[in-house]
């Protein structure tokens, strides 16, 4: 297992730098992990303003599928193999984290202008899920590129 995650030395290739296998072994990772939190936050206390722009059930859901996205995205950052499930877990926390900046966004428009900080900071969570989508995209490319050329790299 441990050949096979993030953290063993030959994971990440030494021309992809410094920057990169700090964001791979540290900042991805974190950040999937206080996705999880969030999910079981949301499970044990709700998320108010999916409660209030939809329901409750609405909002369990969502607290589930942020739970679920989370783990599953922090698999593949972990295990560098399960790409797609790091991809299909990233696509759910867009989904939800972006419906829940949404939900804010809607309260602020009804004058709960108290709400604007937190929708910000919500808006602004949705950077790096989107970005690692697209650096996954980049890297699939990259490989088959590799591989079509008969690269053993």
């Amino acid at each position: 297992m441990w050949r096979a995650s993030i953290w063993h030395p030959e994971a990440i290739p030494v021309i992809e730098g410094q920057i990169s296998r700090d964001l791979k072994r540290v900042v991805l990772p974190l950040f999937d992990v206080a996705l999880i939190v969030m999910g079981v936050a949301a499970l044990a206390g709700g998320m108010p303003s999916f409660d209030l722009v939809h329901n409750h059930l609405i909002s369990a859901v969502a607290g589930w599928a942020l739970l679920v996205g989370g783990t599953s995205a922090l698999f593949g950052v972990v295990f560098p193999r399960l790409w797609v499930a790091e991809a299909a877990g990233k696509l759910v926390v867009l989904l939800i984290l972006g419906a829940y900046a949404g939900a804010l966004w809607a309260l602020v428009g009804e004058g709960s202008a108290g709400r604007a900080l937190t929708a910000g900071a919500f808006s602004g969570l949705l950077a790096l899920p989107l970005w690692n989508l697209v650096r996954l995209g980049r890297e699939r490319r990259a490989r088959r590129t590799r591989k079509g050329r008969k690269w053993s790299g």
